[in-house]
This record gives C-alpha cells, sequence and structure tokens, in this order.
C-alpha cells in the first residue's frame, strides 16, 4: 500500500511537471510567432527580404548585407517560397547568429589591427626615451670610469705620497664621486619617467615592453650603486692611511722631542720644576 502511494505521488509529480514544460513550451512559442508577427508588416505570414533585414538588425545587432542576404535565402527559402515561414525561422536565427559571430570577429580583428598600430608607435616612442636614457648613461659611465682610474693607483700612491698630497688626492677623488652620484640621481629619475605619459588603456601592455626593453639599462644601473660604493671605499680607505700616517708623524716628532728634553735634562742636571722653568721661556 505504501509503495503504491509513493508510486502514484511520483507519476503525479512527473505529470506536473510535464505539464509545466509543456505550457513553458506554448508560452515560448507565442513568444516566437509574436516577434515573427511584428516582423511580418504584410502579414503574409512570410519575411520578405527587407523584413528580415529590419529583424536582424533590431533583435540580434545583425547588419545584413547582399552577400549575407542571399547566402540566408538559399539556405532557407526554397525556390517556390517568396519568404522565410514561421516554421523555418531557426533556420533564420541560425544563420544570422553565425553571421554575428563573424562580424564580431571581424570587428574584433579590425580593434586588435587598430590597437597593434597604435601600440607600435608608443613602442618607438618608448625606445625613444630608453635610447635618450642611455645618452645620460654614457655620461655616467664616463665619470665613473674617470674616478675608477683615479682610485686605482690610490694603494701605491700612499705608500710614496706626503700627508698633504694624500689628502688632496682623496679631496678629488670625493669630488669625482659626487660627480658620479648626481649623474647616476639623474638616470634614476629618468628611468622612472619612462613609462610615463603614455595612454591608461595601453598602460599593461606597454609595462611589459619597458621591462624587456629596459633591462639592459636596470642591470647597468643595479651595477652603477656598486660601482660608486667601492670608488667610495677606496678614497674613504685613502683618506684614513692618510690620517693615520699624519698620526704617525706627529707622534714621531713628539718622541723625538721628549728624547731630547730628557737628554737636556740629564746633561744639566736639572729637575722636572727646573726644566720646566727653561721651557717656560715668558714664564706664564
Amino acid at each position: 500500500c505504501g509503495k503504491t502511494a509513493e508510486a502514484l505521488i511520483q507519476a503525479a509529480r512527473g505529470a506536473k511537471e510535464q505539464a509545466v514544460r509543456r505550457a513553458s513550451a506554448r508560452q515560448k512559442t507565442k513568444e516566437r510567432e509574436a516577434l515573427f508577427a511584428k516582423y511580418d508588416r504584410d502579414k503574409d505570414q512570410l519575411l520578405s527580404q527587407i523584413e528580415v533585414i529590419a529583424y536582424a538588425k533590431k533583435e540580434l545587432s545583425v547588419n545584413v548585407d547582399k552577400v549575407l542576404l542571399d547566402k540566408i535565402w538559399r539556405c532557407t527559402v526554397d525556390e517556390d517560397e517568396k519568404g522565410i515561414s514561421f516554421e523555418k525561422m531557426y533556420l533564420l536565427n541560425s544563420s544570422l547568429g553565425i553571421a554575428r559571430e563573424m562580424q564580431r570577429n571581424e570587428r574584433r580583428k579590425a580593434a586588435r589591427i587598430a590597437k597593434e598600430k597604435v601600440l607600435a608607435g608608443l613602442r618607438e616612442r618608448l625606445k625613444n626615451k630608453i635610447r635618450e636614457v642611455e645618452k645620460v648613461y654614457s655620461d655616467f659611465d664616463k665619470e665613473m670610469r674617470a674616478a675608477e682610474a683615479a682610485v686605482r693607483p690610490l694603494p701605491l700612491k700612499a705608500k710614496t705620497s706626503s700627508v698633504s698630497e694624500m689628502e688632496e688626492h682623496a679631496v678629488e677623488c670625493e669630488r669625482l664621486v659626487e660627480a658620479c652620484r648626481r649623474t647616476a640621481d639623474k638616470v634614476k629619475q629618468r628611468v622612472k619617467t619612462i613609462p610615463l605619459g603614455f595612454d591608461k588603456k595601453y598602460e599593461e601592455d606597454m609595462k611589459e615592453f619597458f621591462r624587456i626593453e629596459s633591462k639592459l639599462l636596470e642591470l647597468q644601473m643595479g651595477r652603477a650603486d656598486l660601482r660608486i660604493a667601492r670608488v667610495e671605499n677606496l678614497s674613504r680607505r685613502h683618506k684614513e692611511q692618510a690620517c693615520r700616517k699624519e698620526a704617525q708623524a706627529i707622534e714621531m716628532v713628539r718622541a723625538f722631542g721628549m728624547k731630547v728634553v730628557r737628554q737636556y735634562a740629564r746633561v744639566n742636571k736639572l729637575t722636572f720644576e727646573e726644566l720646566f722653568g727653561h721651557l717656560d721661556a715668558d714664564g706664564d
């Protein structure tokens, strides 16, 4: 008894779903018939070529030219027919659907070609900007080479140069390093401005192109800080050596002076107070 009731419930549910589907299908058919009637202006139960053009444009956003219209007519209209009947609307919709996708593809292709043309011009502009920055980097490289050449012999010069000469060398190297740093900062600022000034809708495309084109320049500028630091370290080390050399010279003079004073006191048999009195000439 329970199984019979369950079977009846399932059958009723199935019948209801089927009735709903039939009702939905009837509603859709009525809607399609109303749409057909809307464009069947002469009420001859057929869509003429003019009516098909209007239907395609307003309902599907498809522009139907003579070539497409002839193709649709060959596929949907028999020789003894004057237009497209309601029963063949599915063929018309299929043809128009294919045509719509083809037209979309053509528009996308045209847009892609137009975009590539714009991007080609923007890429050339970006290349020119990179070349301009590379000229500034070339100036930096010349200055950097001069600074590197100036500090290279400093370790050897430290052995033979006087303190004043070593200080002059250090000052000159510091001047060269400062000039290099200013030019390097100028290059970095110019690099930052390279990707600027382009239309925002092409920003992502230009970023990738900029990353590739400026790779060498980025590597060179990455090494620039290391080159400056190396020259700066050698110059500072030379200056520190000059300070140590001066301190050693002062210590030698002090030691020699103390030796002379002690010798003077010993020869003259002077006490510390007496020696101080000899040295304090003005008695203050």
